[in-house]
């Protein structure tokens, strides 16, 4: 039996490329710098789109209230399954409250479930409470931005001189805007954006 390196074809000494004819290893060598710019030349690169520099802040700040409303629905479901699991019935908003905690948590007989829904509250109550802050600053940058009379359309998004919409309070925000496909309006009333 005959030992060849890794990444060599057998009898060839070549070495093997990846599906897309790329070379495997270092990338910085000369080889594949040729390669790149002949591609270059042929037109064979595209252009790759990062984005404005000007909304990077309202990307991180989008991202930031994003993660704060999935985080806080993870531990809703998180919590009502602890529940559940104990044969618990645990439906509508009740098991969320503050004032009801105690009642709920008296009814989980193992301590550790106990704790564990314990931890769960406490970390609903900090995202409770970092969500309308985020919020707040997620829209006050969207205001800055040219296509804000487009963004205020969105449902999330959407306050007028009486605050914000129905339903979108800073406190609260349906799971339902997070999932349901919602077409952007320009004032003209065509279709901007449909997600």
């Amino acid at each position: 039996m005959v030992a060849r390196p890794a990444g060599t074809a057998r009898g060839s000494g070549r070495r093997l490329r990846s599906p897309r004819g790329a070379r495997q290893g270092n990338k910085a060598d000369q080889v594949d710098a040729d390669q790149l710019s002949e591609q270059l030349r042929r037109g064979g690169l595209r252009a790759v789109y990062h984005g404005s520099v000007d909304r990077t802040t309202l990307k991180e700040l989008t991202r930031t209230y994003r993660n704060l409303v999935e985080d806080a629905t993870r531990v809703m479901l998180r919590l009502k399954a602890l529940f559940r699991a104990r044969g618990i019935p645990a439906s509508g908003k009740r098991v969320y409250h503050p004032r009801a905690r105690a009642q709920w948590l008296a009814q989980l007989q193992n301590p550790g479930a106990r704790l564990r829904a314990e931890a769960l509250y406490a970390e609903l109550d900090v995202l409770r409470h970092l969500r309308p802050t985020a919020k707040a600053a997620m829209v006050t940058e969207a205001r800055r931005d040219p296509a804000w009379p487009v963004l205020r359309t969105h449902p999330v998004l959407r306050i007028g001189p009486r605050g914000p919409a129905p339903g979108h309070d800073a406190d609260t925000l349906a799971v339902s805007d997070q999932t349901k496909p919602v077409g952007l309006r320009r004032p003209g009333g065509r279709d901007a954006v449909q997600r």
